[in-house]
Order: structure tokens, then C-alpha cells, then sequence
């Protein structure tokens, strides 16, 4: 039987962005990658609209029984569906998220209407997005430059930080972040690299 891989970074996109663009997010899955893929670390590129039950199926099968380490760095609808749809397969499977780091993320009702999308955009202070409890810490940026704009994030599970605000930065360049991509590394390097010499 093949050894279990048991280390994940999911990257998630944001609205308008796909696989196939240069984007942030695909910026930092190519850095995430190069530096952290072996024989039992897989980082995963996907958008926002991904199917994420097949996603949590095709986790829970590679760490084959195993406790699975996931870091999820999410953008925009990234976060408010994609990775909120993502922690809730898991979160049946019993798989937990060490640490989510979220920028700017946007809420997306579970269900579209043009009502629906009108309320999230002129009442968006009354709009949270809350997390799973399969997620165990949580790190959130945001900017309020211009529409879209993140939406608090919320648990009742776990302490959730304040934001941390970005200036001068509008929607569309979030994902560009210097601290989006040093705060995922970092997580990375905290849970995949430091935990593994701790248990050398």
C-alpha cells in the first residue's frame, strides 16, 4: 500500500479567476509549491465554484487513514463559498483545518438571486461569514477602497482575530498581498517543516 500523504495547501481563487490565469493566487501556489511539495505534501490550485466534496473525497483517500495537516489560503468568493463549502465536506469527514488564512473575503449566499446579491452589497455590515467548526485559527485581511469588500468573519468555536486592514490596496489586487503570500508560507513552514523536526 502506497504511503499516505497527510500535508495539503488549498488554494482557493476568487471570483473572475480560474486556473489558467496569472493571478495572485496562482503566484502563490507556484511559490507554495516549489517550496514545500515532497512525497507527502500536495498543493492544490482550485476556483472559487469548485466542486469541493470531490475535493474533501480526494484529501481523506491520499491521507489514507491518516490525520490529514490542511492550510487553506483563500481570496474573495474564494472564501465566502468555496472555502466555506470546503470545510464543511471535510468537517463530515472528520478532517480538521490547522489555519485559514482569508483575504478580503466576500460572501456568497448558497443560493443565487438578484434580491439576494443587493442585500450582501448595501447592507454588507450586517453580513458575516462563518466558519465551520472544522476550522481550527483563522487570519483575515480586508479593505473597505472599494465594492467588493470583505466581510467580517465570524465563528463561535474559536477566537477569531481582528482584521488586519489593508491601505491603499482596492479588491481586485488582494490576492497580491505580501501578507497573504508570507502569512500562508508561514503556516506552511510552521506545521509542515518545524512540527516534522519536533518529531525527529
Amino acid at each position: 500500500m502506497s504511503e499516505p500523504i497527510t500535508k495539503f495547501v488549498i488554494v482557493i481563487s476568487g471570483y473572475t479567476q480560474d486556473e489558467t490565469q496569472d493571478t495572485g493566487s496562482r503566484r502563490l501556489w507556484r511559490k507554495l509549491h516549489d517550496d514545500f511539495v515532497g512525497t507527502d505534501v500536495q498543493v492544490i490550485l482550485v476556483s472559487w465554484n469548485h466542486d469541493m466534496n470531490k475535493l474533501a473525497g480526494w484529501i481523506r483517500y491520499l491521507a489514507n487513514g491518516a490525520t490529514a495537516t490542511v492550510i487553506a489560503a483563500c481570496y474573495s468568493w474564494g472564501v465566502g463559498h468555496g472555502f466555506i463549502k470546503l470545510a464543511k465536506q471535510l468537517l463530515d469527514r472528520d478532517i480538521k483545518i490547522r489555519v485559514a488564512i482569508c483575504a478580503d473575503g466576500v460572501y456568497h449566499p448558497a443560493w443565487y438571486a438578484p434580491w439576494r446579491y443587493f442585500f450582501v452589497k448595501w447592507r454588507r455590515d450586517h453580513v458575516k461569514i462563518k466558519l465551520p467548526h472544522s476550522v481550527l485559527q483563522v487570519k483575515w485581511s480586508r479593505q473597505k477602497e472599494e465594492w467588493p469588500y470583505g466581510h467580517e468573519i465570524v465563528a463561535h468555536h474559536i477566537h477569531v482575530p481582528e482584521a488586519i486592514k489593508m491601505e491603499d490596496q482596492v479588491h481586485k489586487s488582494m490576492d497580491e498581498t505580501q501578507w497573504w503570500h508570507l502569512s500562508t508560507r508561514d503556516a506552511c513552514q510552521k506545521h509542515f517543516v518545524e512540527s516534522e523536526d519536533q518529531d525527529v
